[in-house]
């Protein structure tokens, strides 16, 4: 049965002990404990580029097309009405009205004091919102959110989240889950991040990277191998020296729909 809203308020008055749970991971029997939800099987996702600091090249579907190709498909869209992980993380930057959408025959299953359905006109609108004030989209199969609603179809489910670095699930200390599930949240290929000769070595990046993936050396930032391509650092830089780029060859949508929906079905 879905959780009403008074029941999934009292699981994310826990999000800050939630959000430490990820670092726990190191711990064997821990690690047990949250693979059902943190694992390959129960997490599939990917950010979408978007914002000033991306470069989009002609030839690239442009990132609402490929949002709303997710919504056109979908045979039902649910709204929540409040972001879980805006409201377990007190957010004071962004608004907490702007919640997921939920795809797919499983998200009828939101409960009514949760959220409710909407067009494919309502969720663009909605989707143009998220990202005229700066959020960063990010398409998943999700067993937390499955499990956080109450929505039993898991394999006929599809999560779209509008993220913030200061309180998302998977923008806030994601090292040790991508340490020990490695292929769960995946840069899309042809997205790359890199840093620019217009480095200072100020360090505003370094806390921002959600899986720990930037330091200094030789006062310029240096990423490491787990960069999943969200963008935190080139949108934080207060130089503009760190680059977001999409070849012109990547395949985004294509990419997507083969391994975000490897596990589920949304039409």
């Amino acid at each position: 049965m879905s959780r009403n809203k008074k029941q999934i308020d009292r699981i994310v008055s826990h999000w800050p002990l939630i959000q430490k749970w990820k670092r726990s991971v190191k711990n064997p029997i821990m690690r047990r404990l949250l693979r059902s939800q943190y694992s390959e099987t129960g997490l599939q996702a990917s950010f979408i580029p978007v914002g000033e600091t991306v470069e989009i090249p002609p030839s690239v579907i442009p990132p609402r097309e490929v949002i709303m190709d997710f919504l056109n498909r979908a045979s039902y869209r649910a709204l929540a009405a409040e972001c879980a992980c805006r409201v377990g993380g007190k957010c004071k930057n962004f608004p907490i009205e702007v919640g997921s959408i939920f795809m797919g025959e499983g998200a009828r299953d939101l409960h009514p004091s949760v959220g409710s359905s909407v067009s494919v006109e309502e969720a663009a609108r909605h989707v143009d919102h998220a990202l005229e004030i700066g959020l960063v989209p990010m398409v998943g199969h999700l067993m937390v959110d499955s499990k956080l609603f109450g929505m039993k179809k898991f394999d006929r489910f599809l999560t779209m989240c509008f993220c913030c670095e200061c309180c998302c699930m998977f923008l806030k200390n994601m090292r040790h889950i991508k340490d020990a599930w490695p292929n769960t949240v995946l840069p899309i290929d042809g997205v790359s991040v890199e840093v620019t000769d217009k480095c200072t070595g100020c360090g505003t990046c370094e806390p921002v990277c959600p899986v720990e993936g930037i330091s200094l050396v030789e006062d310029r930032a240096v990423m490491d191998d787990l960069c999943f391509g969200c963008g935190c650092c080139a949108n934080t830089c207060p130089n503009s020296a760190i680059k977001v780029t999409v070849s012109p060859d990547s395949k985004i949508l294509e990419e997507l729909r083969s391994r975000v929906e490897s596990r589920t079905r949304i039409d």
